[in-house]
Formats: C-alpha cells, sequence, structure tokens
C-alpha cells in the first residue's frame, strides 16, 4: 500500500492539487499547514513524520536546493520508499541562459537521486514542462494539465519496475517562443 506524503498545497492549481485526486489519503507538507520547509523548524517536523510514509511527491521548488534536503532527508530516515522530484524543462541546456539557476539546481538534484537510488530505496526525477499552476507565467491555454503529471507518478509508483528519469511536457510554439524571448532577456515582450 502506498502511503503518499506530498510537498505544496493541494488547495492551489497545480501537482498537489493532482495528487490529491489520485491518492485521496495524502498528506501535504507546505508553509500553509505549519511545514515552512524553508526552516530547521519546518525539516526537523517533516523528518519527525516521515516514517509512516513509503512515498513523497518532492513538488514544491524552493532554490537553495531545499528539494535535494527534502530527498537526502528521506534517504536517512527510509530504508525503503520512493521518491519523485518534480524537475523542470528548465534544466535542458538548449534554453540556457533562460533560467540558469534552475538549469543548474535541477540538473543537481537529478544526479543526486541518481546516486542515491538502489533496489529498495527508489527515485524518479520527473522532469516537467510548463503546466497550470497558480504561480506560471504562461497562460492556462498553453500549458500543460498537470494530471498527467499525476498519472505519470501513479503509472511509476505502481509499476514492477524502476524509472529512475522521465519527462512529461506538452511542447507547443508558445512555450518555445517564451523560452526562446527569455533566453534573450525579452519575456516582457512575450504576447501569448
Amino acid at each position: 500500500m502506498f502511503k503518499v506524503l506530498c510537498t505544496g498545497n493541494p488547495e492551489h492549481i497545480g501537482i498537489a492539487m493532482e495528487i490529491k485526486k489520485l491518492f485521496p489519503n495524502s498528506t501535504f507538507v507546505s508553509r500553509s499547514n505549519g511545514y515552512d520547509l524553508s526552516t530547521e523548524d519546518g525539516l526537523s517536523r517533516l523528518k519527525s513524520i516521515l516514517t509512516d510514509y513509503n512515498v513523497i511527491v518532492n513538488n514544491a521548488y524552493v532554490k537553495n536546493g531545499l528539494q535535494a534536503t527534502v530527498l537526502t532527508i528521506a534517504r536517512e530516515v527510509w530504508a525503503e520508499g520512493h521518491v519523485f522530484n518534480i524537475g523542470s524543462i528548465d534544466e535542458y541546456a538548449k534554453w540556457l541562459p533562460a533560467n540558469p539557476s534552475k538549469y543548474k539546481e535541477s540538473n543537481d538534484l537529478k544526479e543526486l537521486g541518481l546516486s542515491l537510488t538502489d533496489e529498495r530505496f527508489k527515485v524518479t526525477h520527473v522532469t516537467v514542462g510548463g503546466f497550470k499552476s497558480s504561480a506560471k507565467p504562461l497562460g492556462l491555454k498553453t500549458t500543460m494539465d498537470p494530471a498527467h503529471i499525476a498519472t505519470a507518478i501513479k503509472w511509476i509508483v505502481e509499476a514492477p519496475f524502476q524509472v529512475p528519469v522521465i519527462g512529461v511536457e506538452q511542447m507547443n510554439d508558445t512555450i518555445r517562443n517564451w523560452y526562446d524571448l527569455k533566453r534573450k532577456g525579452l519575456e516582457s515582450q512575450f504576447t501569448g
């Protein structure tokens, strides 16, 4: 049986909301319910409850390596479990320098996950494209439904094999144009 913990607020449009639909008994940790993972207290609280779960959707992107910290804590606490790290198409070199810090951080997270995974402690790096959320700059018509990402996670967690890296994206010309403008520092000219 899968006991899912997801970082992020399921009340906001995005991956956490879709995880809640597919795994109704999931638990969510975010600033809104007292788990500010950018603080030592929040990370300590997370660590104290991790033994009750065997799947983490490491969804909430916060700068300064926070997703890597969550992954490392899971590795310390669990002998067995499955962590899904949510990466970004910003990790693809072809979009540089659209978001250099996210490029480095997402690639570092992917490499850390690959180095920690083994037969019992599984890590899947999910590279996602622009998806509908409460915080995306692209219009809702041009972004992917986050239900596709949650469905991919459910498929992988139920699979009898490991999937170390997967991409879930819906590339279209609007998203490509936005990245091209952002790379050139002209994203304010984006007309959608």
